[in-house]
């Protein structure tokens, strides 16, 4: 069945574009979900020097909760939790930080700990930090390489 005056093709494409065009602008990020979170910043030096390839971990000890992503050195030393643009950040509390330093050995093998384990257990690390929402920066971090006796 045909209509008259109607350009069914016409018709057709306007509606596509209409409905494309309304798709595009209900497109929204989600919300964002739990506590807010803040780009915490630091630095890690290792027998008084900065070093690269540290992974820095934050535990949740009060509110206690889940842990948020690691982060890790740069050349620097320095790490951020957070991207510019990005929404990831650690929310305010107090955290114990799970640090650890993998190497793995020339010959090949499983990789190992520079920093023997000394601070890669969250019940046992002695590194505590409270983030506060007005003042993120963790400041500088020094730690030993040496085997505890």
């Amino acid at each position: 069945m045909r209509i008259a005056g109607v350009n069914h093709g016409l018709t057709s494409t306007w509606g596509v574009i209409t409905l494309l065009v309304s798709l595009g602008g209900c497109h929204r990020a989600p919300p964002p979900s739990g506590p807010p979170v803040f780009p915490v910043t630091g630095t890690i030096l290792v027998d008084g020097k900065p070093t690269a390839g540290v992974t820095v971990r934050f535990v949740a000890v009060d509110p206690p909760g889940g842990s948020p992503p690691a982060f890790i050195t740069g050349s620097d030393g320095r790490f951020t939790s957070a991207a510019p643009g990005s929404d990831a950040g650690v929310s305010a509390g107090t955290y114990r930080l799970v640090v650890y330093w993998l190497d793995t050995p020339p010959s090949g093998g499983m990789p190992f700990d520079r920093l023997f384990g000394r601070y890669a257990d969250p019940d046992r690390s002695t590194l505590t930090v409270t983030i506060d929402p007005n003042d993120p920066a963790i400041g500088t971090l020094s730690l030993t390489s040496r085997p505890s006796r």
